[in-house]
């Protein structure tokens, strides 16, 4: 019996949109506000995107529909840690330390980012999310800015 012999001869890197949004309120709000204004059906994932030399995870929304051919994610670019020194903490007016930690460093300022992975067009969230109120700010992202930039979702 022969053997097989399998040769990859190209390889594509996964071709997704990127989206930020400037916004003040909490992920599970933005979620809210995006399905019931652009008909989307982000859920909240099981797993965190986590960082772990960091010790922060970042919250994780997905909207899934295989038969449409459906697929986007919902995450958070900030994580607030608290530095616990239990010395400080057992004083009166001393409080925990906070440090931010941020998905992408690039765009510090960004609060969540949509990532459509397919079966959604960009338009489909350009006209709708000007509509939601709390939404300060949302723009496309060149993914070629993103330097070696990968999500494992876990």
């Amino acid at each position: 019996m022969g053997k097989k012999i399998y040769k990859l001869e190209k390889f594509e890197e996964e071709k997704f949109k990127l989206f930020a949004i400037h916004s003040n309120i909490d992920d599970y709000k933005i979620a809210f506000l995006l399905n019931s204004k652009c008909g989307s059906k982000f859920v909240k994932a099981r797993g965190y995107i986590d960082f772990p030399n960091q010790n922060a995870f970042f919250n994780h929304f997905e909207w899934e529909e295989k038969k449409k051919g459906i697929s986007c994610d919902l995450f958070s670019n900030k994580f607030i840690k608290l530095e616990d020194d239990e010395t400080k903490v057992k004083e009166l007016f001393n409080l925990p330390e906070t440090k931010e930690v941020y998905l992408i460093r690039d765009f510090k300022k960004v609060d969540y980012f949509i990532k459509i992975n397919s079966g959604v067009s960009k338009e489909f969230f350009l006209k709708e999310i000007s509509k939601i109120d709390e939404v300060s700010l949302f723009y496309e992202i060149s993914v070629e800015k993103l330097s070696g930039f990968s999500l494992n979702f876990n």
